[in-house]
């Protein structure tokens, strides 16, 4: 898992940002946040921590399972760009931060918080996590 973090969050550091980017930087955070729960536990693979399974890819659900603090948990609700199609109303696209890896590896885009401010978010809990590894 550790690996895992340190790749992806390596990758996704190139500019200009993409939404594949995007992505890894979501999966160097989960992997990540397992990583630190893995350590804490005193265990060797995230099979072994059955409660990370229903935190599925939920990372304020992690950052609870890890006692992280407020400060570092991702918005609740999402908005995503309105789908528009011929002859329809625009669909309003909401979701919680446990669909946030749907957004990116679909080709999608958020509007509220903007993709930037949940990179930002990202990267800030990535550093916490460089900093529990450590630990």
């Amino acid at each position: 898992m550790q690996r895992a973090y340190r790749q992806n969050l390596s990758a996704s550091q190139k500019e200009p940002k993409t939404n594949a980017q995007r992505l890894l930087l979501f999966y160097a955070v989960e992997c990540g946040l397992k990583a630190v729960l893995i350590k804490r536990r005193a265990v060797n693979r995230s099979d072994a921590t059955p409660e990370v399974h229903g935190a599925s890819h939920n990372l304020n659900k992690l950052l609870d399972l890890l006692s992280a603090g407020k400060e570092l948990k991702l918005p609740d609700q999402l908005r995503m760009k309105e789908i528009r199609c011929a002859g329809a109303e625009p669909s309003k696209r909401k979701l919680s931060c446990g669909g946030l890896n749907q957004v990116w590896r679909y080709g999608g885009e958020l509007i509220e918080p903007k993709d930037d401010q949940i990179e930002n978010d990202l990267y800030a809990i990535a550093e916490w996590i460089k900093d529990e590894i450590r630990l």
